[in-house]
């Protein structure tokens, strides 16, 4: 048993520095692609919150296979470097939000990187996969939210990230490949708004501000195409505007690059667009500054 474990046992009140490292092999993590290890991943990231802190380690070459969304918590650094965090089922990979919680504006749990990993939604397509249809990567009402050099890969129906509620938060130089289609506004990452159906259990209409989404890749994966649009929103609240999004440097082969729905304040700069569709498109949006963007064979802009 790890010996942070142990310690925690004793008294879950001891607050530890936020420089623990815990690996999730020492938990009990298989590896192997064949076995569940979510029962022990998830120890390893309940142990680094109640230690007030930390870094939870993946092996690199390994494949951890999941069927169920693992819980990240504050002040937690998920360090997959190499790794493979592999879903089975319908399920997503990583929330911030748990059973019961209902956070409203951005008092969800926050302070989090997730940094390198290959995260596997397994999107079913008829003859390969086993999901039928979540989001990778979610966070609702929170803040200080760094997703960086992580792969999303074969995304079931919805999006490869999404930001809910967040502010001051970061996407940078990930890679984000494959969709089984489901809508055709359906993002690879998307800036949404708590409202009912929204994946969000507060329904406060909080929105997102001061996103930077830089140095990504959007693209077709082995097996299946590209997400319909590389960023975006379609829907707010009480005509509420999401503020202070930077979409910039990042690479598209996609049907729409980036779509602005109820934006104020943005920058959209240096992206390289090369899908068929819209390049940019803007709706009910405001002082949003263009500049610099590089288009193949879309519609530049439909503002």
């Amino acid at each position: 048993m790890p010996v942070l474990r142990t310690m925690q046992d004793k008294n879950k009140n001891i607050k530890f520095p936020n420089t623990i490292m815990v690996s999730v092999d020492d938990y009990g993590a298989a590896g192997d692609g064949m076995t569940d290890d979510h029962i022990a991943i998830q120890q390893a990231l309940d142990d680094v919150f109640y230690a007030g802190g930390g870094t939870v380690y993946f092996t690199p070459g390994k494949i951890y296979l999941t069927t169920a969304a693992f819980f990240v918590r504050d002040y937690t650094n998920i360090y997959a470097y190499g790794a493979i965090i592999k879903a089975k089922g319908t399920t997503e990979l990583l929330v911030n939000q748990g059973r019961g919680e209902e956070p409203t504006g951005y008092s969800g749990h926050s302070h989090i990187v997730v940094e390198g990993g290959t995260w596997d939604c397994d999107a079913a397509d008829g003859s390969t996969g086993t999901n039928y249809g979540q989001n990778g990567i979610s966070f609702t009402h929170c803040e200080d939210i760094v997703i960086k050099q992580v792969t999303v890969l074969n995304t079931a129906v919805y999006h490869a990230i999404e930001y809910n509620a967040c502010r001051r938060s970061k996407i940078l130089n990930c890679t984000l490949m494959g969709f089984k289609r489901g809508n055709a506004d359906k993002e690879a990452i998307q800036l949404d708004v708590a409202l009912k159906n929204s994946g969000n259990k507060a329904w406060d209409g909080t929105v997102c501000h001061d996103i930077e989404i830089s140095g990504c890749i959007c693209k077709a994966s082995e097996r299946l195409p590209a997400h319909p649009i590389f960023v975006g929103s379609h829907t707010t609240y009480e005509n509420n505007y999401y503020t202070g999004i930077i979409v910039k440097d990042n690479v598209v082969d996609s049907g729409c690059g980036i779509s602005c729905y109820y934006w104020e304040n943005c920058i959209i700069s240096g992206n390289i667009i090369t899908g068929k569709g819209v390049g940019i498109e803007t709706k009910y949006s405001n002082n949003i500054i263009i500049t610099d963007n590089i288009f193949g064979g879309s519609i530049h802009y439909r503002l």
